[in-house]
């Protein structure tokens, strides 16, 4: 019809854009408002507590409690994970075996512990001992050698091998002539747990594993979940080649035992640790 108006497509976009800006711009002024009123009353509790917390300290300065409870902090031992670690790798021992089997040579690789006290190394026999490699009972290994970090592998002999003290699992390897890098690292079993350690007490494994850091001691950490036979039960990772290796139980930063590998299946891994209490009775 002549005279009618009709409002241009882009006006009427402008327009509803102009609206939706309004609109908007409502919603988030009341939302910044908002926020604003939560931080303000953040900042009050804040700073309530803050207040609190000054009476209080004023409180234990008056009667001595705050130093009191400086000097009992300050008395607690420092056993952390990373203490126990710089203390304990220097003792724990890279094995090396070989033996002339029926088939070929043999080879078995695993850790131990290093006692200056007395010149040995002890470690899981079946890491120095083998089955069925020759006809007859298990054999003794033909050589091995022994290093501790950053010192230089030490030969040994199968008359240099043989039980401890008659604990079954647990082999001896002396060191006759004891290089001077070993004579200077001090170790000896004086550092037994001397309690049976508690479940859910944290426990370290220092080792050589067959997969790990090449030429260095591997660590890893757990639980202990249980104990069964002089056995304990935890949930630290001990890998292949960690048998014969040092567990400390962190929190006394004391010797636990021997941890030993043992496959369920094929990819499976339990942890066992032997008890060190039954290495000195």
């Amino acid at each position: 019809m002549k005279g009618d108006y009709k409002l241009p497509t882009w006006a009427a976009v402008l327009i509803l854009v102009v609206a939706a800006a309004l609109v908007g711009g409502h919603y988030l002024y009341q939302g910044y408002k908002a926020y604003q009123s939560r931080q303000a009353e953040i900042l009050k509790n804040q700073g309530e507590e803050l207040a609190l917390a000054k009476q209080e300290i004023e409180a234990l300065k008056g009667n001595g409690g705050l130093t009191e409870a400086a000097e009992i902090i300050a008395s607690q031992p420092q056993s952390t994970l990373a203490a126990a670690v710089k203390e304990w790798r220097p003792r724990v021992a890279a094995v090396e075996c070989r033996w002339d089997g029926l088939f070929g040579e043999e080879t078995s690789k695993g850790s131990g512990l290093w006692l200056s006290s007395i010149n040995t190394v002890i470690t899981s026999d079946h890491v120095v001992i083998m089955e069925g490699v020759r006809l007859g009972p298990p054999a003794r290994a033909d050589s091995c050698s022994v290093k501790l970090p950053g010192a230089e592998p030490v030969p040994i002999t199968t008359g240099d091998i043989s039980d401890w003290r008659g604990v079954e699992g647990v082999a001896a390897i002396k060191i006759n002539n004891p290089p001077a890098s070993m004579k200077k690292v001090a170790s000896s079993l004086n550092s037994v747990c001397k309690n049976a350690a508690p479940t859910g007490e944290r426990v370290t494994i220092l080792g050589y594993p067959t997969i790990g850091v090449k030429g260095d001691v591997t660590v890893t950490e757990g639980i202990i979940s249980g104990y069964e036979d002089n056995f304990y039960i935890v949930s630290a990772k001990i890998e292949k080649g960690m048998s014969g290796g040092v567990a400390v139980l962190i929190d006394k930063n004391c010797y636990l035992g021997i941890p030993t590998f043992v496959r369920a299946g094929e990819v499976e891994s339990l942890g066992r640790i032997l008890d060190s209490r039954v290495l000195v009775k």
